[in-house]
């Protein structure tokens, strides 16, 4: 009887080993081993489990308000490079580590030093082989001002929260040029962190960059730890270098200096920015160059304090009045071209090959839904709808120009804050003459032109109203001014002018310049560079067979051209996901899920190009192409040869 039962409870365990066999057989031909790196990586990052994991990656981060232009926020701009750090060793990167530009050992005035260079973090992985290339991989951490109290934000801006297919919060979209969703479930999100209007899923937060940076390591991950088992070899087809920067949001002031005393250890053969943006979901753009920056202030000063307007108003300068007339001479009233003597200098586009890039941009069309249903083409760029997305009831700026020009092309001379006299409440008053006021400046400008020029041809300029109306005062002023302004027109050049009315008002009033921290070199990528070509044909894939049009963008991203100046003469090809309708650096900032999951696919079939994979032979032709075209048009790119493959 004992041995029968002994037989029995044999079997049976026989038959449960038999069928967990068969199970887990069954399992590994059900989900056959990649054929290839790219499938790994793909695998990996199409796992409900890894998407999860990786939005959560994105409102831990949104949550940091590292915010690099509030003193008092620079501990959060310390903790995002901590967490930047950890997420790419967790990534598998290697060598990670937060460093600084080198501050001096003293002050200008032998006193204490300067406080630290914000933090950037840098990792790499240098095993795909010596005559793979490397690829910089670019990106920032730190984000713009956000306040929940006096902007209208729908949630906290540094609460993320997933509403409506996408992440809503400060940081968590990438650049827009202008300025269908999926159902995704969060199992692993606290009920706290997001809430759910519709059956679709966003994040709100600012994602401009942390949204760019995350898919790009992402990406890397997918390849480092998705090969074909625990024990294989990582499969990533090229060596890359991550440069996760804590300052861009302020113009990055200490880059030229960090990349100076880094280059060796920044050395690669092109690069990808993760800082960028997609004119629309359904078709890709090409980022082809980025306007530059330089900035300066003007402040006026008429009394030595503000007194009783009913005294002295009307019989003394008003400072309100002169710093409107003084911000009113930087532009020509009739063309709106900026009036500064010498600030065009250098600028010779733009040329009839962008014009024309720019005419296909504008009559490119798109498909979506139309409410009911039903897929129609509408315009890529509808100016009327574009003035009415931002309350604007007129299209204004340069003469002879269209919008999109204006925009990418075409350099301008922007106030963007003014300050005088009493600034209450609304429905508030202060009967007072103000004595001071001070008017903010954001040049934006374009290849050919350089900051340290442009601004020193704005001082001149501030400095040119207080001569004017100096001179005014003497006999013989005003014959002597139109005098001066014949010679020199005759030469090509012009004297600093206002309009008439404005230099009335200026009189009595004493304008000072001052630079302002914020100044970026213009940059303009090769059309021929090899980098480039692989975004393109990524992006085609991508959006079904669609060759994507090419864009410009407006705003300034100081890592690509200075990239250019310190790293061999390398080109960055922008590479970013953000739409227009994520809010760049406004209240309700947010980055749809649906992109956010196609930058990861973007970067790891981008990778995959880049390190010789399927379509490398392509990238190869291209590469002869760009040389035989360059040559063509007069000329190589001048930059060094290398033993590896360059980008």
């Amino acid at each position: 009887m004992k041995l029968r039962s002994a037989s029995a409870l044999l079997l049976a365990a026989a038959t449960l080993l038999f069928a967990l066999l068969s199970r887990s057989l069954a399992s590994k031909e059900a989900r056959p081993r990649p054929s290839s790196s790219l499938d790994a990586a793909l695998d990996y990052i199409s796992l409900e489990k890894n998407k999860q994991r990786f939005v959560k990656d994105l409102l831990d981060l949104v949550s940091i308000p590292s915010i690099s232009s509030l003193p008092e926020r620079k501990p959060d701009v310390e903790r995002a490079a901590v967490w930047c750090s950890e997420r790419l060793e967790k990534a598998g990167l290697e060598n990670v580590q937060i460093i600084r530009a080198a501050s001096k050992t003293g002050g200008d005035d032998g006193g204490e030093p300067p406080p630290p260079s914000p933090p950037a973090v840098y990792g790499d992985w240098l095993h795909a082989g010596a005559n793979k290339a490397i690829v910089l991989i670019y990106g920032h951490f730190d984000v713009q001002p956000a306040d929940a109290e006096t902007e209208p934000w729908t949630s906290p801006p540094f609460e993320p929260v997933v509403r409506g297919g996408a992440v809503w919060g400060r940081g968590a979209q990438v650049r827009s040029f202008l300025f269908s969703l999926f159902s995704f479930s969060l199992p692993l999100l606290s009920p706290s962190r997001f809430t759910s209007s519709s059956s679709s899923s966003s994040i709100s937060w600012q994602q401009d960059d942390k949204g760019g940076l995350l898919g790009a390591i992402q990406a890397v991950e997918a390849f480092l730890k998705g090969g074909n088992g625990d024990a294989s070899p990582p499969l990533l087809p090229v060596n890359v270098k991550f440069l996760l920067e804590g300052e861009e949001e302020v113009g990055s002031p200490n880059l030229d200096a960090f990349l100076s005393q880094h280059a060796k250890l920044l050395e690669a053969d092109g690069a990808l920015s993760a800082d960028g943006a997609q004119p629309s979901a359904s078709l890709g753009g090409l980022t082809m160059g980025l306007r530059g920056a330089a900035a300066f202030e003007i402040a006026v000063e008429t009394l030595s304090a503000d007194v009783h307007s009913g005294q002295f108003g009307g019989s003394v300068a008003n400072a309100a009045s002169a710093l409107a007339a003084a911000v009113l001479s930087l532009h020509d009233p009739g063309t709106r071209r900026v009036a500064i003597s010498g600030f065009y200098d250098g600028v010779t586009g733009p040329s009839a090959r962008d014009r024309e890039d720019v005419r296909r941009f504008e009559e490119a069309t798109v498909v979506e839904g139309d409410g009911s249903g039903e897929a129609v083409p509408v315009p890529l760029f509808d100016e009327a709808d574009d003035l009415r997305s931002v309350g604007a009831t007129a299209a204004v700026g340069e003469q002879g120009f269209s919008t999109l020009e204006r925009r990418w092309l075409r350099p301008t001379c922007d106030v963007v804050g003014m300050q005088s006299g009493f600034g209450g409440p609304p429905g508030t008053v202060k009967t007072i003459t103000p004595a001071r006021g001070m008017a903010k400046i954001v040049c934006r400008l374009v290849p050919g032109q350089q900051p340290e020029k442009v601004l020193a041809a704005a001082k001149r300029h501030v400095e040119g109203l207080n001569q004017r109306e100096e001179g005014a005062r003497g006999p013989g002023a005003g014959a002597a001014r139109a005098l001066a302004s014949k010679l020199l027109g005759l030469v090509g050049l012009s004297a600093t002018k206002a309009p008439p009315a404005s230099r009335e008002m200026l009189r009595g009033a004493r304008a000072s310049f001052s630079p302002l921290p914020f100044s970026s070199v213009p940059y303009e990528t090769s059309r021929t560079a090899p980098a480039l070509v692989s975004v393109e044909r990524v992006l085609k894939r991508l959006h079904g067979g669609q060759d994507p049009v090419r864009t410009w963008m407006g705003a300034s991203i100081p890592a690509a051209s200075a990239f250019k100046r310190h790293l061999r003469g390398i080109d960055t090809a922008l590479f970013a996901f953000g739409l227009a309708r994520d809010r760049v650096h406004s209240p309700d900032e947010s980055y749809l899920l649906s992109q956010f999951e196609r930058s990861r696919e973007g970067y790891v079939r981008v990778l995959h190009e880049l390190g010789g994979g399927a379509e490398g032979e392509d990238l190869e032709r291209a590469r002869r192409r760009g040389a035989a075209a360059a040559e063509g048009e007069g000329g190589g790119s001048g930059s060094s040869s290398s033993s590896r493959d360059e980008l």
